[in-house]
């Protein structure tokens, strides 16, 4: 017999599994690349169904309760940005002690080493302007979350007993005004969840959020955490694990259940900022934000959303999608990451503004991050308006008070307002837009930076970032764009869609 036949069929037989190999490892990487993809469904405060609506509201009314809600958040934004830059500085905690210890990463893939290592958040941030339903517990029950991509934790009005008592935010009700919104609100009893699971002080979810003291590592106990907000309302209560399921209202996908996601057990809650709310989801880049947590689930760290026009078009519907669309016209720009501003944030960098095609003349360092943190250009979905520091605003409103023709009306707090109510659609308003590191620019239209504030009156809706140092991209500005975060590559996308489609 030819004892080079076996050989060569045994070649031939490992060729083809290598092949074979090679092949499906291609498809997993691809599959892995890929991941789930879920469609939430993202209401605006001012929707048609959210308990925040004032539907008796004029137009004005309406634009001055958001640019409130502005000043507030970009108030919440100044304090955070300058506490975390001087806390980085000092690589000392202001809310806990930083220990040194290591952890090792357990069977369900929580922790990892540390060496006490500071971690902040963006928690001092006010709520934001968009909402999401989320289902958390084992029988699941569906919250109403303020979705925000200017926070980090996740949590929930709840009842848990700890300390020997029984802590629920129903009693604390009566140090709050009582209204219609607030008694809509649900809570979560953390006792009949299955899958609830407290989270010790000296784990590493509990250094990521600002809690009222040090740990004992010797006989640790429940995670205590609490988070104040810009208007003096607050969270606090305890830090743990549970199981939340995503499942839409319009059963357009299957629910899926995600365990051991970490979230705060809320068993106080002071001031109205939440009212009609059941919490917070924070989307920031923090490490205990709830995209962060499930981002290795949905296409390696990617998340979007679709902004339609809330003034204009309240009863269509915005989407948060978690995972890769695929979409192929998207334009790249980096997210940055600067050790002088917090990790929540998203940063971007500006190279250059441009109105009706003609880049203006503002310095590079206008744009700049500074040694205190303060600079730099943050997208924002909490916020509502765009807000620009000078030098470079005083060059911006010059270049549009020089190029608008219409005349002139006075509604504060806008710099540029017109008599819009002879014409249906003003003829002609200069083009603007917006050159990004990376080579990408962002070309958004009129209505993204004129927007109508009352019957007859057209104003910018840019407005000066007095006393702040930095600049925001709100959520008109994004509106009929696909935003995409993609925390894999670091890196925010966009493209120009209508998005009542989606």
């Amino acid at each position: 017999m030819d004892q080079r036949r076996p050989l060569g069929l045994f070649l031939k037989w490992a060729f083809v599994c290598l092949c074979t190999m090679y092949i499906l490892g291609a498809l997993q990487a691809q599959a892995s690349d890929d991941g789930q993809i879920v469609r939430l469904k993202l209401m605006h405060r001012n929707s048609h169904g959210s308990p925040f609506r004032n539907s008796s509201a004029t137009r004005l009314e309406t634009v001055t309760s958001l640019l409130r809600h502005d000043k507030l958040r970009l108030t919440a934004f100044v304090k955070s940005i300058l506490r975390s830059s001087s806390s980085k500085r000092t690589a000392k905690r202001s809310h806990y002690y930083a220990h040194d210890r290591v952890r090792s990463r357990d069977a369900g893939g929580r922790g990892g080493a540390t060496i006490g290592t500071p971690i902040f958040s963006g928690a001092s941030v006010s709520s934001g302007q968009y909402f999401v339903d989320l289902e958390i517990g084992t029988p699941s029950k569906r919250f109403l979350l303020i979705a925000d991509t200017g926070s980090d934790l996740m949590w929930v009005n709840c009842h848990y007993q700890y300390h020997g008592r029984r802590r629920s935010r129903s009693k604390k009700r009566r140090r709050t005004r009582s209204t219609g919104s607030r008694s809509r609100s649900r809570s979560l009893h953390a006792f009949a969840s299955s899958s609830f699971h407290p989270i010790s002080c000296a784990s590493e979810e509990c250094q990521m959020v600002p809690g009222p003291s040090a740990c004992n590592l010797l006989h640790p106990t429940k995670c205590i955490y609490s988070y104040s907000y810009s208007d003096q309302s607050s969270s606090s209560g305890v830090l743990a694990y549970d199981t939340a399921t995503l499942s839409p209202l319009d059963g357009s996908f299957a629910a899926t259940r995600i365990p051991n996601v970490a979230f705060g057990c809320s068993t106080e809650r002071h001031g109205h900022s939440f009212d009609g709310a059941d919490g917070v989801i924070g989307l920031g880049q923090g490490e205990i934000s709830f995209s962060s947590q499930i981002g290795s689930t949905y296409a390696n760290y990617k998340f979007s959303y679709c902004l339609v026009d809330h003034l204009s078009a309240p009863s269509k519907h915005n989407y948060l999608v978690f995972g890769n669309r695929n979409l192929q016209d998207l334009r790249y720009t980096p997210l940055l990451r600067d050790l002088r501003v917090p990790d929540t944030y998203y940063y971007v960098a500006i190279e250059g503004v441009n109105v009706n095609g003609i880049r203006l003349p503002i310095p590079p360092a206008a744009w700049s991050i500074a040694d205190n943190g303060t600079g730099g250009t943050i997208v924002d979905s909490g916020t509502t308006l765009s807000y620009i520091a000078d030098p470079a605003y005083t060059v911006l409103f010059t270049a549009f008070d020089s190029l608008v023709l219409y005349p002139r009306v006075a509604i504060s707090p806008f710099d540029l307002c017109f008599n819009s109510s002879a014409v249906t659609t003003p003829t002609w308003l200069p083009a603007f837009s917006i050159d990004f590191s990376g080579g990408s620019s962002f070309h958004p239209p009129v209505d993204n930076y004129f927007i109508a504030v009352a019957d007859g009156v057209t104003c910018l809706s840019i407005l000066e970032a007095s006393g702040q140092g930095f600049n925001v991209i709100g959520n008109i500005m994004q509106q009929n764009f696909v935003m995409e975060f993609d925390r894999h590559h670091s890196r925010l996308g966009f493209a120009r869609t209508d998005c009542s489609q989606d």
